[in-house]
């Protein structure tokens, strides 16, 4: 599994600021299912392990298409993430139109989550939201 997180992402935890950054990339266009359930298992692990307050996920270069049965099980992943501590989640979302699109029915479809949640087009831009958002 942690294979799978490599090959398609790269992860850091930035310590200053309690943010685990999960950046796709280009590799996502030949994604499975399998894997990228693989890639979200191993995720979820790391946030475990480290605890962070905030999450940015970078999907700017993501290419995999997130299918109907994806979209509810990553629904749950994402109700899980509260439940770790997790205060702010900060998403990049793809520029390809159909992972992009993807991605906005997931949103679409979060209810009330324990945690601020909110898509982005440009890494600087969440970051800053992010950090803000610690000092209020």
């Amino acid at each position: 599994m942690d294979s799978d997180l490599k090959k398609y992402t790269n992860v850091e935890f930035l310590k200053e600021s309690q943010t685990l950054v999960m950046t796709y990339k280009e590799s996502t266009i030949m994604m499975t299912d399998v894997e990228f359930r693989n890639v979200k298992i191993s995720w979820l692990n790391k946030i475990t392990e480290v605890r962070p307050k905030n999450l940015l996920i970078d999907a700017s270069k993501n290419h995999y298409i997130v299918g109907p049965t994806m979209q509810t099980w990553i629904l749950d992943v994402l109700e899980a993430i509260g439940n770790l501590g997790v205060m702010k989640l900060a998403i990049i979302l793809p520029t390809s139109v159909f992972p992009n699109t993807s991605f906005l029915q997931i949103m679409e479809e979060i209810k009330q989550p324990s945690y601020h949640i909110r898509q982005h087009h440009y890494k600087d831009e969440a970051m800053n939201w992010l950090l803000r958002s610690q000092m209020m």
